[in-house]
């Protein structure tokens, strides 16, 4: 496995599905890993699916962990978390992009025509846009 211990990371969507798992990959190379989710989650008892979950099983498994709260459908909040790794880090070598958003209510059913463009909004606004904003 690549020795990361010098190298700076981003995984955006981190606190369950592909983010988490990319992040916990990124800490077994020792990497500083830079984690965000919408919300943070409770530091002394992390809840499984949560920001903090996944920045205790980081330093677990060797990485550094900087769990940060973050909107990616808000593009200020984005703008200020790269300024803040750059403060912080210097610099960043790694992003992986896979913040997204679940409908509100989940659609799991139907063909997609069938749902309102709220449902595309949702998705795209943070998945596609997301991505886009931050790289």
């Amino acid at each position: 496995m690549a020795d990361l211990k010098e190298k700076v990371a981003l995984v955006t969507g981190a606190s369950r599905g592909v983010g988490r798992g990319i992040a916990e990959g990124l800490a077994e190379t020792g990497a500083t890993v830079y984690l965000t989710a919408r919300t943070m989650g409770a530091a002394e008892d992390p809840e499984p699916g949560t920001l903090q979950a996944t920045a205790a099983a980081v330093e677990a498994l060797g990485g550094r962990p900087m769990p940060v709260a973050v909107d990616h459908s808000n593009d200020q909040a984005v703008l200020e978390l790269f300024r803040r790794i750059e403060s912080e880090s210097g610099r960043l070598d790694l992003l992986v992009n896979g913040a997204f958003e679940v409908p509100d209510p989940p659609v799991w059913s139907g063909a997609f025509w069938e749902h309102s463009l709220d449902v595309w909004d949702d998705q795209c606004g943070v998945g596609l846009r997301g991505c886009y904003v931050a790289s």
